[in-house]
């Protein structure tokens, strides 16, 4: 979508904490043409970060140095999506904006695509009176409304947060598995090699893999080649450059788990493939 309407991204490093706040405050300290931040507050896509307290204060201070119309769109898709009960807290981005005066600075999104039917499911927006109000002014020449008897549907089936709760506890039954056999098969072929190092996320839907500098593409086409389709090198930068082209998103979600197993030792054999092939030529 931004490319399209011509808007330059910047790709911004994560930590453990969320991004790389230091980084951010800093262009936008010397950059008054940054616009804005996209932002997945709670089990980042790809590495699974929640953010910290403090990155969620640096966060709401940022519209006090910013340019009048910078916006913080903050992509909530993973806010129930734990797979186990003890997780981080995200801490309230919103109040914490109001506490610094910058509410009109916040754009919060989430939706039931991954919680229910994905493009079947109802989606969420919520900011400031302003904000809000500029949304309608073009949402009402795009739709008479939104589908009624959907949200019933989902009002009825899911009920309220308790609910919504127990049917994400029954997602993570089907999850968990997945997610613990990949940090099984990459630590028993990959762990102490230097071949590559990963997240250990603890809700959202990916793991993501980072190989030797060079090797990302490399590794995808080899897997490819054997039968294994993963998403293409660089899928989480903007532009779909990995300035490193060391990045891998693993998606374990929807194999079933034999078909997993299958696929991650192809994978695992691929990394060292392509690890030692490049060793081999230095």
């Amino acid at each position: 979508m931004l490319e399209d309407l011509g808007i330059e991204m910047i790709n911004v490093p994560m930590t453990p904490d969320g991004p790389d706040m230091t980084q951010v405050e800093a262009r936008i300290q010397n950059d008054p043409t940054v616009r804005g931040l996209w932002c997945v507050p709670k089990h980042s896509n790809p590495g699974g970060e929640t953010c910290s307290d403090d990155t969620i204060e640096r966060l709401a201070r940022l519209g006090t140095t910013a340019s009048p119309h910078f916006r913080i769109m903050c992509d909530n898709a993973y806010a129930v999506h734990d797979l186990d009960d003890d997780v981080p807290r995200l801490a309230n981005l919103m109040d914490a904006c109001r506490r610094q005066g910058t509410a009109d600075s916040l754009v919060l999104f989430g939706s039931t695509s991954k919680v229910t039917r994905a493009g079947a499911g109802i989606s969420f927006m919520a900011g400031s009176a302003i904000n809000l109000d500029n949304f309608r002014d073009r949402l009402r020449v795009m739709t008479i409304g939104p589908d009624k008897v959907n949200q019933l549907r989902h009002v009825r089936f899911l009920r309220d947060l308790d609910g919504i709760r127990a049917h994400m506890r029954k997602h993570a039954a089907i999850l968990r598995p997945k997610f613990d056999l990949v940090q099984e098969r990459l630590s028993n072929a990959l762990a102490g090699t230097g071949m590559g190092s990963w997240t250990t996320p603890r809700g959202g839907y990916f793991v993501s893999f980072d190989a030797q500098p060079g090797l990302a593409e490399r590794i995808i086409g080899l897997a490819g080649d054997a039968g294994v389709k993963l998403t293409p090198a660089g899928a989480t930068f903007p532009y779909r450059r990995d300035p490193n082209d060391t990045n891998i998103r693993l998606a374990p979600t929807f194999p079933e788990l034999a078909d997993l197993d299958q696929a991650l030792q192809v994978f695992v054999a691929c990394v060292q493939l392509a690890s030692i092939r490049q060793r081999l030529t230095r």
